[in-house]
């Protein structure tokens, strides 16, 4: 079961590195475990800092990694659960912890220290976070999407699902720009103001999962392909074979 969830994550990376990387390239992959510092199979989320280091969201809190070994982070206060949904970074590069149902917490490294983020509370459970300077955006369990303004703790609920039950919201992202956008069951959506207003990409498609490279193009996943998005425009679309989970293994 753990060498299945390590390939799994491996498998995911696999496909982000062939779309920004030539088709010929070689791989070699190492395997983490115990034996590392890496006490948890359950990898629910990876995000790197500004200096590189890998840190990730499991079931028995949060790890970090230098490139050599895990460690985990054990704050002077301890967090209500270590059933840790996801992780982000905050304008000060502060670590930002979701503890799914007991709240979002700020880790402060040089204090090592945990604190409750009392403004950015959602009504739901949280399973994805992205901040920007004004608003805390939340991709939950009722697959839907909600905004909370910082300064105030105003929630501003899905407004797209509130008009469409039938349009769900999948994926959240925050592009080098600071856009946020939304994948959703009819197509792109971006925050503004707390709200979602629905971007024109030229086809009603759904959208699984948002991600960038770096010179600023959009790579979506919909059904059976990856669209390639530029200024709003589809600028290529890679069709993908899919297969059975178990056939990887």
């Amino acid at each position: 079961m753990y060498k299945k969830h390590i390939y799994l994550l491996f498998i995911s990376l696999l496909w982000l590195i062939q779309i920004t990387s030539a088709q010929n390239r070689s791989f070699s992959f190492q395997h983490y475990g115990p034996e590392d510092g890496l006490s948890n199979a359950n990898v629910f989320a990876i995000k790197q800092d500004k200096h590189h280091i890998l840190y990730l969201a499991t079931e028995n809190g949060v790890y970090n990694f230098d490139g050599y070994k895990f460690e985990k982070i054990k704050p002077k206060t301890p967090l209500k659960s270590n059933y840790i949904r996801n992780i982000g970074f905050n304008g000060a590069d502060n670590l930002i912890i979701i503890n799914r149902r007991e709240g979002i917490y700020e880790y402060k490294k040089k204090e090592n220290d945990a604190s409750l983020v009392k403004n950015l509370v959602f009504h739901n459970s949280v399973d994805e976070l992205v901040l920007d300077g004004n608003y805390g955006y939340s991709l939950n369990d009722q697959i839907s999407v909600s905004s909370t303004e910082l300064k105030t703790g105003t929630v501003y609920e899905d407004n797209v699902k509130k008009a469409d039950n039938n349009n769900q919201a999948f994926a959240i992202f925050k592009t080098k720009q600071n856009q946020v956008l939304v994948g959703r069951t009819d197509g792109l959506y971006q925050f503004k103001n707390g709200v979602q207003e629905k971007i024109n990409i030229g086809k009603t498609i759904p959208i699984y999962s948002i991600t960038e490279d770096t010179t600023g193009t959009l790579y979506v996943g919909s059904d059976n392909a990856i669209l390639c998005i530029k200024n709003n425009e589809i600028i290529k679309t890679i069709a993908v074979k899919t297969q059975k989970s178990n056939q990887f293994f």
